[in-house]
Order: structure tokens, then C-alpha cells, then sequence
């Protein structure tokens, strides 16, 4: 739900089409380079952080964590947590994710199928 309400992400697509088992999600900033490669954007809030959250793929399964590496700081936080299934998801332990699963990122809910 929110402002991409029928939006669709294959993370397999995405995980070829990057060459990477390390996909970012984060707030849609069309002004800058982002690095995220899922890019989500709130008009009316703004509880996405610009480095949400990190999907990660280990052993043909995916996992999210909250927050992303950064050079500068090491592995920071979002501003506002990242929810699977209404369960904070930490920093530090990933949790791996299932058909069914809700994500929870700023305002906007995310689905998982097909996974």
C-alpha cells in the first residue's frame, strides 16, 4: 500500500540485472545518484530513509536487515526501523523472508510473493 499500491519488484531480476546478491532499498531522491536499486517514494511524508534498508541473498535465500553499509560511518540505521510482519528488524541479525511477509518501510507495506 501507499504511493505504490500494485508496484512489483522481482529481487531476481534485480539481483542479475545488478550482478550483486546485495540489493538497497531506500527513499527516491531523483536528484541525487542514489545507490539504492529499490527506490521508493513518499509525496506526502517522509519516513523513508535515503539508506532504508539491505536485502541480501545467502545460501538461494533472501534476508533483510535494517539500515546499509556506509564507507564513512560503517553500517547505519534507517531513521525510522524497518518492520517484517510488524517485528523490528535490528541491524545487526537479518531475517530471512517467506511468501506472505509483510514489509514495512516508512509508510509504505510491501508484499512478498513469489520468493
Amino acid at each position: 500500500n501507499g504511493e505504490w499500491l500494485g508496484a512489483a519488484f522481482s529481487l531476481d531480476e534485480l539481483e542479475y540485472q545488478h550482478r550483486s546478491k546485495v540489493l538497497r532499498i531506500g527513499w527516491d531522491d531523483q536528484k541525487s545518484k542514489s545507490p539504492n536499486h529499490i527506490r521508493l517514494k513518499e509525496t506526502y511524508t517522509q519516513f523513508i530513509s535515503g539508506q532504508h534498508a539491505t536485502l541480501e541473498k545467502y545460501n538461494g535465500k533472501w534476508f533483510i536487515r535494517d539500515g546499509q553499509w556506509n564507507q564513512k560511518q560503517g553500517w547505519k540505521a534507517s531513521t525510522n526501523g524497518t518492520l517484517v510482519n510488524g517485528l523490528e528488524v535490528s541491524i545487526h541479525d537479518g531475517v530471512g523472508l517467506k511468501n506472505g511477509d509483510i514489509l514495512t518501510i516508512g509508510e509504505i507495506n510491501l508484499k512478498i510473493m513469489n520468493i
